[in-house]
């Protein structure tokens, strides 16, 4: 008798694998930093239908990532549990069969690559079991092919962005991939870029560090593809890899925007074959048009204990403009405003509330040769400290110019600031617990969580506190008394959305402000 129900249960089995349908599930492999959350996708290539029944286990090292949440459209987080390095999927249906087409996501998984760990450099299996069984309403199993993945650890990584540029009547109009922040021995480069090409026609390409043979054009996609030959790249920061030249076909007078985006999967990688985590930002073309106006703050060079100008510019002729109403910050714990100068608007048309100036004209009609100064913002420098390198004074809010009808222009503005240069006392980059420093966070850019080390030179009261970048202070992350010594803290921004934001440390005896990046 038991040896007829193991065979009954064998034939039943042995059916439902003979006749069943297949059913492909993949995990995908991605970069991830140290202290930093990573997505894994479990992605079906072909598809799938009528699935009643599923049981999926994955093996992960919890030593090294931590379980962090799930998200999914077809799964509830209760269908999906993770504990001691064994995450389960377990779904039986009610009223829906489950069914995904070819490419569909079944869940995403995220992991946070464990700080404490030194596993820069490994790789991180996620693997499914054999423990795995998917049948329909008539319990026939489906024929599985599951592929894992994994997290490639990394302390490296880049931002890579492509600015909106604007077009005016000449072309080619250059398009930059410009490195948001400096990267050192890159071995392989590989970046898809997709472009409208109804509007925009690839003329070529400038560049430093590759060659017009590194980029191949097909249709609405420019692949670039380089790896290295005995010799790696470095680029600082804020220098373009490449520029790129398009032909923008665009109704003249219009304000036409074309795209240009990143695409894709987009991989730069160290001369071991190591991954760099990438971070991308998109852009594109837009036409300058008959109702347009390009108002620009350059930025300028300045000195501790100096006066400086800052302009503010009209870079294109601009004829019968009747209204005006912009929104200009600074930093006012490192600048201190002193005056305006303008020939064409008075003290009485600015206004200072904190740190945010109101720009308000209403009048006489006002014309604007190309790279004509509407007005000069002037400042002393006084540094909150030696680590200051950059003041900004950016456009904020609302900005809006109209003609002597009240017809409004369409207004882009670009942000620049102050450089600071040759600064007194200037100290190193090495940890000292004799001095007082604040140091930049890591990783950065973030998402959601960010490390930030400071020195103290003695005990002293002190805060940390988050800032907008309209000098708004948002958070609070210290507000006590410590020893000296070097100490840090985390910032968790998951409640905060993608973008810059300034963090502050100070004392009765010192301040400093850096910049950090979310990305989302």
């Amino acid at each position: 008798m038991k040896i007829t129900k193991i065979l009954l249960a064998f034939i039943i089995i042995s059916i439902g694998m003979a006749f069943g349908a297949n059913l492909d599930l993949r995990v995908n492999e991605i970069t991830g930093l140290v202290g930093y959350e990573v997505e894994l996708a479990i992605v079906t290539e072909n598809g799938f239908s009528n699935v009643a029944m599923m049981e999926l286990e994955l093996n992960y090292d919890d030593s090294k990532l931590t379980f962090t949440g799930s998200n999914s459209n077809v799964l509830s987080s209760s269908n999906i549990n993770a504990n001691n390095g064994n995450l389960k999927v377990v779904w039986i249906y009610s009223n829906n069969m489950m069914s995904l087409a070819a490419g569909d996501t079944l869940a995403k998984i995220t992991f946070l690559v464990e700080p404490g760990a030194n596993h820069t450099g490994d790789e991180l299996p996620i693997s499914f079991s054999d423990k795995c069984l998917v049948s329909d309403k008539n319990e026939n199993l489906f024929n599985l092919s599951l592929i894992g993945g994994a997290v490639h650890v990394t302390e490296n990584s880049i931002l890579f962005s492509i600015p909106t540029v604007v077009k005016y009547s000449d072309n080619p109009v250059t398009v930059p991939v410009k490195v948001n922040y400096g990267f050192t021995d890159v071995a392989m480069v590989e970046m898809h870029i997709g472009f409208d090409a109804s509007k925009l026609t690839y003329q070529g390409m400038e560049s430093n560090y590759l060659a017009e043979s590194n980029v191949n054009v097909s249709g609405d996609v420019l692949t670039i593809l380089w790896i290295y030959d005995g010799s790696t790249i470095s680029i600082p920061d804020n220098e373009a890899l490449l520029d790129l030249k398009f032909n923008a076909n665009m109704t003249e007078g219009s304000d036409e925007f074309a795209a240009i985006g990143f695409v894709g999967e987009n991989n730069v990688s160290d001369a071991d074959a190591y991954p760099f985590q990438i971070f991308l930002e998109d852009g594109g073309v837009v036409n300058f048009g008959g109702s347009s106006i390009l108002l620009s703050i350059p930025s300028v060079t300045g000195y501790d204990g100096k006066p400086v100008s800052v302009p503010l510019v009209v870079n294109y002729a601009a004829s019968n403009v009747g209204s005006i109403q912009l929104h200009v910050d600074f930093d006012n714990s490192n600048m201190t405003y002193q005056s305006l100068e303008s020939n064409y608007l008075t003290d009485a048309n600015i206004s200072l509330v904190g740190n945010v100036f109101t720009i308000e004209y209403n009048a006489s009609a006002l014309n604007f040769v190309d790279s004509d100064t509407l007005l000069k913002f002037n400042f002393d420098v006084d540094l909150s400290s030696d680590v200051i390198e950059f003041i900004p004074v950016n456009f904020v809010g609302d900005n809006n110019v109209s003609d002597a009808s009240s017809n409004p222009f369409v207004v882009y503005t670009e942000n620049g600031g102050v450089n600071i240069e040759d600064k007194p006392n200037a100290i190193d980059n090495e940890l000292s617990a004799n001095r007082f420093e604040l140091h930049q966070n890591y990783p950065n850019p973030f998402n959601p969580s960010t490390t930030i080390n400071f020195n103290l030179k003695i005990a002293a009261e002190i805060t940390i506190g988050i800032y907008s970048l309209d000098g708004k202070l948002i958070e609070t992350l210290v507000d006590s008394r410590m020893e000296n010594g070097l100490h840090k803290v985390t910032w968790n921004a998951e409640n905060f959305s993608s973008g810059v934001y300034l963090y502050k440390l100070q004392t009765d005896q010192f301040q400093a402000t850096r910049k950090c990046i979310l990305m989302k």
